[in-house]
């Protein structure tokens, strides 16, 4: 008899995916997922980033040609990329560069880029975006878009008054991205998350949600809050106003970071349920899923792990996924020159992006 070749049965997902966070852990997963894209087993894969990071290149670039907050947006899309394009790959090697030295230090090449793009006659930041994903090849179903219409003012409301480093006075309100997300030591005002509020403005135009945010939400299948900064960059998309109604009848999955650090008094001693809290608190529902890595061998100083507290809970509205997915393989090294003009701390440890890919994909169907 003759030996018959088993043919592999191929995955068409056919959906629309959304992932809502911060810069490093939204562009990993986007990373994890674009090739579902340009191998068409799912529609499209949409990043939805804050607008309101007003630190380091970013914030300078927001202040002298009011643009969007390049920073993240352009983080990631670059992780859009297709990496079997290898006439590319220096090209975006490059684009992560961070300059020492002259009137550019501490800007990226994809800051200035994405700048220059946007100041020309006929341009604005959204052609910008256009332009730069047609240069690097990236599919037109995988969308990088600001959350909001207009660049914000991220606003700390608390209900307790407080002191800020070089303030005597005690204050109830704080106001800027940078100042909230890496100054402002919040477990020292209180450990109740009912007793503060993240809110964003615009001092010019009334904030909306994107017209690009928007359609991609109307049209999601699924929608992902990625690991990322609580406070700065999680917390700052997820208070955009009336994100909430779009997501009311979506499947919503909640990505739990690995770690917190101690050291900025945000959210130390925090588990899996005070994330899953908070969140409910802006997106005013359950998720159907939660993950969150179980493994908690390795020491990192000045962070903690993030722990499952959740089988402690009487009642579970949503499926739980537990496993490890901490990355085995290290980061690969960077070819850009070593530098000290960027100062932002990130979590010293990602995911493993094959099982993530694996986790996700079997919730997709």
């Amino acid at each position: 008899m003759m030996k018959t070749k088993k043919i592999k049965k191929k995955i068409f997902l056919r959906k629309n995916i959304v992932i809502i966070g911060g810069g490093g852990g939204a562009s990993s997963l986007l990373s994890t997922l674009k090739n579902l894209v340009y191998d068409k087993k799912i529609s499209s894969l949409t990043s939805l980033i804050t607008n309101a990071d007003d630190g380091g290149s970013t914030g300078k670039i927001r202040k002298w040609y009011n643009t969007s907050a390049w920073g993240d947006i352009t983080k990631n899309i670059l992780a859009l990329v297709d990496n079997r394009k290898v006439h590319l790959q220096f090209l975006t090697e490059a684009l992560k560069c961070r300059f020492n030295y002259g009137d550019f230090k501490g800007h990226t090449l994809r800051n200035i880029l994405l700048t220059g793009i946007s100041q020309l006659n006929n341009c604005n930041d959204d052609c910008a975006i256009q332009e730069i994903k047609y240069i690097l090849g990236i599919d037109k179903n995988l969308i990088v878009t600001p959350i909001t219409s207009v660049p914000v003012n991220l606003k700390f409301t608390s209900k307790i008054p407080f002191k800020i480093h070089g303030n005597k006075r005690k204050v109830k309100v704080l106001i800027g991205q940078k100042k909230i997300s890496v100054d402002l030591p919040i477990q020292n005002i209180t450990n109740n998350i009912d007793d503060y509020d993240i809110s964003v403005f615009s001092e010019k135009k009334k904030v909306l949600l994107h017209k690009n945010a928007r359609n991609a939400l109307e049209k999601s299948d699924c929608i992902i809050i990625s690991p990322g900064h609580t406070h700065g960059s999680i917390l700052a998309a997820l208070c955009t106003p009336n994100l909430h109604k779009y997501i009311k009848n979506k499947k919503l999955l909640y990505i739990i970071p690995f770690f917190n650090r101690t050291a900025l008094y945000q959210t130390n001693r925090w588990n899996c349920s005070d994330y899953i809290k908070i969140y409910n608190k802006y997106l005013k529902r359950d998720p159907d899923y939660v993950i969150i890595n179980n493994k908690y061998n390795i020491r990192v100083r000045g962070h903690k792990w993030v722990k499952n507290d959740i089988r402690k809970n009487n009642i579970m509205q949503y499926k739980l996924i537990s496993t490890n997915l901490v990355a085995k393989s290290k980061i690969k090294k960077s070819n850009c020159p070593k530098t000290k003009t960027d100062t932002v701390v990130r979590t010293p440890i990602g995911f493993e992006k094959k099982k993530m890919l694996h986790i996700l994909t079997k919730i997709f169907r």
